[in-house]
């Protein structure tokens, strides 16, 4: 862990190093980076507040809540500037809602959730997902939310231009109309439209009605047929603008077409997918597939994010351009990367076994696993080339392996005859006159079987007088001596030579004790041991431990104890009974602080030559 902590202290000047390579990356790649970094340094503010106890960077409380952000545009998360700084000021003042009161400039998992609260305690939305229903989600009626609690409590709402109206949080240009309500929820039925009338602003006084003064009007996301999309609740039936851009620059028109909700779903172009659009002083961006375009700003955008095997993306690449929060060109081009797909390699399965080949690679597989003595493997095998998941040759080729079964043995009178080969064999073990060669004959094993008679069944024959002793298919010549045992497998801790016994055989007769009956022994070698999971052979050591992990400040040496198995037992103590013992990985409030204090600064220092760059 402190390896964890250096890597935090030293990864802010790794970073100030990649800042100066400024005509290596873009704006967008370099932004990109930062929104990274500061999702980082918001995580470690999480853990920094779990370690001590203790918030940090905590503003101080305005009213019930904190001072008023200004919000241009809508906010979800992974996004990040001063604007997300603003409202999570704004946030933190209330411990219920925001109690982590994390300021960090980087829109998280903490923000949503805080977000989420709020939304819930004024019931604008209870459910669902910042994509579906607003939900976490910083949109046009959150956003009139917050402008409203602000005026009713907190610090006055930022002033609007000379001439522009402001009303239930929205700000309308001099001269500009704009659709309010009459009330911001129609009864169960209803909807919107049956309450809507349009206002024009006109030197700071808004014409019409005045109990049209709802910004936004929502019908129960439960309605029958009601339709929930970007932080608008719309009625079956209903019908109302959505635009391009949610800003655009002074002097420019905002673009909206009619969308309308029919039993669930949404009509229209997802080109216009924002309920409201206002101006603003400043250059207006475009965001397209989350990627952020400045105005005036061109970029390549790919009308597919994923193409085949063997096809190029520049095939499908435009370049757009930003211009007044508006991007130019064809809207299929939408996706702000893409990618080739790899080939494929090619898979054969038999059975539980599966064979892979990579792409390019030609291999041989066989029609059949195994052959007879009699045939070869290669009589069934062929070269199959895999060509991007595509196999090449008859499927009927399916086994990767091929092996020639083997000729049987033939078993005898305690001796084996390998197949296809030769051995005299006896029509009796001894003969009273002459030699045994009177009563031979040579059999060949085929397959298992032997040739010729079969009462030429013994495997040595010597003369009256001089025959073989045969005992647990052992032979032992006249006169001649072999060890036998009483045991073929003594217990642990014994040795063969304590059963043994040396037999002479005189004459066909084997001398000694018949208990000594076993020809051969073997001695064991201990059985392992097998604790935790972990197995330690017969007569080897390993350490193991009182406990998996050392308390804090300890060192898990201090609880470790070495034993060793000795057929299946260990020895020591049982009390030490895991395999492995991982060292205290706390790491002290103060380095955490320490790395953030680094990270933050150059963070913010990064972010003032990006503004000076771009």
């Amino acid at each position: 862990m402190r390896n964890f902590a250096v890597t935090l202290i030293i990864s802010p000047f790794i970073l100030l190093a990649c800042f100066s390579l400024t005509n290596a990356q873009s704006s967008t790649s370099l932004q990109a980076e930062l929104n990274a970094l500061l999702a980082q340094l918001a995580a470690l503010q999480a853990q920094l507040q779990t370690t001590t106890g203790s918030s940090t960077n905590t503003p101080p409380a305005s009213g019930a809540y904190g001072q008023c952000p200004t919000l241009y545009r809508a906010l979800r998360s992974g996004m990040s500037g001063s604007d997300v700084t603003a409202l999570q000021v704004f946030l933190a003042a209330d411990g219920s809602i925001y109690p982590e009161k994390n300021v960090s400039g980087y829109f998280g998992a903490l923000t949503q959730a805080a977000i989420q609260r709020l939304q819930v305690r004024h019931n604008l939305v209870t459910s669902g997902s910042p994509e579906t229903t607003g939900f976490g989600a910083v949109g046009p009626a959150t956003r009139a939310l917050i402008a409203t609690l602000c005026a009713n409590g907190g610090s006055p709402v930022p002033s609007v231009p000379s001439g522009s109206c402001s009303l239930d949080g929205r700000v309308v240009e001099n001269g500009k109309t704009a659709d309010f309500y009459s009330v911001s929820m129609p009864p169960s039925g209803g909807n919107c439209a049956s309450y809507k009338a349009t206002r024009q602003c006109i030197n700071g006084l808004f014409s019409g009605n005045a109990s049209y003064r709802y910004a936004s009007c929502n019908v129960s996301p439960t309605a029958p047929g009601a339709c929930s999309f970007n932080g608008v609740v719309m009625a079956n039936g209903d019908t109302r603008t959505f635009y391009r851009q949610e800003a655009v620059g002074t002097g420019q028109s905002c673009q909206g077409i009619a969308r309308t909700c029919s039993n669930g779903t949404v009509s229209g172009s997802s080109e216009y997918p924002y309920p409201t659009c206002g101006t603003t002083n400043g250059p207006v961006s475009c965001n397209v597939d989350g990627v952020i375009i400045q105005d005036g700003q061109s970029i390549g955008f790919y009308k597919q994010n994923k193409v085949l095997f063997g096809q190029s993306c520049a095939a499908f690449q435009g370049t757009r351009t930003c211009q007044g929060g508006v991007l130019s060109g064809d809207s299929d081009y939408r996706y702000s990367s893409c990618t080739a797909a790899g080939a494929q390699s090619c898979t054969v399965t038999v059975g539980t076994t599966t064979t892979t080949v990579a792409h390019g690679v030609s291999r041989s597989f066989w029609s059949v696993d195994s052959v007879a003595y009699t045939s070869s493997c290669d009589a069934v095998k062929l070269s199959r080339t895999c060509n991007d998941g595509s196999l090449s040759g008859s499927s009927a080729y399916k086994y990767p392996t091929c092996k020639v079964i083997a000729e049987k043995a033939c078993e005898i009178d305690g001796v084996t005859v390998t197949g296809g080969t030769k051995r005299t064999f006896y029509s009796a073990r001894s003969v009273a006159s002459g030699g045994c060669d009177a009563i031979d004959l040579e059999r060949t094993c085929a397959n298992g079987v032997l040739s010729g008679d079969a009462a030429y069944k013994y495997a040595y024959c010597a003369p009256t007088g001089q025959r073989y002793c045969v005992a647990d298919g052992a032979y032992v010549a006249h006169n001649a001596s072999r060890t036998f045992y009483t045991t073929k497998t003594p217990a642990f801790g014994s040795t063969c030579s304590q059963f043994s016994q040396s037999r002479k055989c005189t004459d066909g007769v084997l001398e000694g004790t018949a208990s000594y009956a076993y020809a051969t022994c073997t001695e064991p070698t201990g059985a392992s041991c097998t604790i935790d999971g972990t197995t330690v052979s017969h007569n080897q050591t390993r350490t193991f431990y009182s406990r998996s992990s050392a308390p804090s400040g300890g060192n898990c040496a201090e609880y470790g104890q070495s034993r060793t198995c000795i057929d299946g037992t260990l020895s020591g103590s049982n009390d030490f009974d895991h395999s492995s013992c991982s060292n205290s990985t706390t790491l002290a409030g103060s380095q955490v602080a320490a790395a953030l204090s680094a990270l933050e600064v150059i963070l913010k220092a990064a972010l003032d030559r990006l503004d000076a760059w771009f």
